[in-house]
């Protein structure tokens, strides 16, 4: 077989083609890298690496400004963070309930925000604390009290306001927003006892246990209540019982009158009264009566 015979002035030149093909395409890469190196410094190092604007979806009951201040990043902050982490250091706030945090373009954060349910609140040293349905007392005394949910009154026993921060978080919204106050008023049966003043003008015992299943009740038994021009206290223990204040309290409020107390008198005014109601004992009786006759049992 005849040997192929390589003629070396033909093959160097191609050796040293191929060979100069090589190296550029090495310096190429190499200068490649060193750009792509300077254009991530110059972009970690410019506005655009971050954050520029803070979108919060979701505020109901604080105002956007302060969860933006209460996010564990703020604008001028890298862009380059750890979305879990910043979601968990997030919650640490107390009003939220649940975080969702997203990179929206290149400079673009978007915060999702659930709230806890705002449920009332608590007087301590002449300051008002909002609670939430989780249980928790903000320690963030309110800078201007705005009555938007029930005053707490009277709980010395924190089990207690417990249960009954959950049972707040079970009622309707159109009954939340009609309570004004709720009083821990235990009675010698039972320390379960609360006394609710309404914004209508009526007074709701009921028990903590079974609060939400029964107060829910309440724009059904007022309905009920419509034939009755006084207010009174709505029984809500065992069954669902109406008594006037007039029978209850010897104070008469009718639907023209929010609440009408009866004036102290003096010692000198008493004895003429005394007279005067010793005299007019047709009268008193049929006030008595009127007290007994509009204290109703609802079932």
């Amino acid at each position: 077989m005849a040997e192929k015979v390589i003629d070396l002035e033909n093959r160097i030149p191609q050796l040293a083609r191929r060979k100069r093909r090589r190296f550029i395409r090495q310096i190429s890469f190499i200068a490649l890298l060193i750009i792509l190196l300077v254009l991530i410094i110059a972009y970690r190092q410019s506005d655009w690496s971050r954050i520029q604007t803070i979108e919060v979806i979701g505020a109901d009951y604080k105002t956007v400004d302060y969860h933006v201040e209460q996010l564990p990043f703020h604008v001028g902050d890298s862009m380059w963070f750890d979305v879990d982490d910043m979601e968990q250091a997030a919650l640490e706030n107390n009003w939220l309930k649940q975080v969702t945090i997203e990179r929206d373009w290149l400079t673009h954060v978007v915060v999702t925000i659930e709230e806890y349910k705002h449920v009332g609140y608590v007087k301590r040293d002449e300051q008002y604390y909002p609670i939430l349905e989780n249980g928790e007392i903000v320690p963030e005394a309110m800078t201007s009290f705005v009555m938007d949910a029930p005053l707490l009154t009277n709980f010395k026993d924190d089990a207690y306001l417990t249960e009954l921060l959950e049972q707040l978080a079970q009622l309707d919204d159109e009954v939340h927003a009609l309570i004004s106050q709720i009083t821990y008023t235990p009675s010698n049966s039972d320390n379960s006892v609360v006394t609710l003043y309404m914004t209508d003008g009526y007074e709701v015992r009921a028990l903590i246990y079974d609060f939400a299943a029964k107060v829910n009740y309440y724009p059904s038994i007022v309905k009920q209540l419509g034939d009755i021009d006084v207010k009174g206290i709505i029984d809500l223990e065992v069954g669902s019982y109406f008594t006037s204040f007039d029978a209850e309290y010897g104070i008469r409020i009718d639907e023209s009158t929010y609440m009408e107390e009866a004036e102290p008198q003096s010692e000198e005014a008493a004895e003429p009264q005394q007279q005067e109601d010793s005299s007019s004992d047709e009268s008193s009786a049929e006030e008595q009566s009127y007290g007994a006759i509009i204290t109703d049992r609802f079932v």
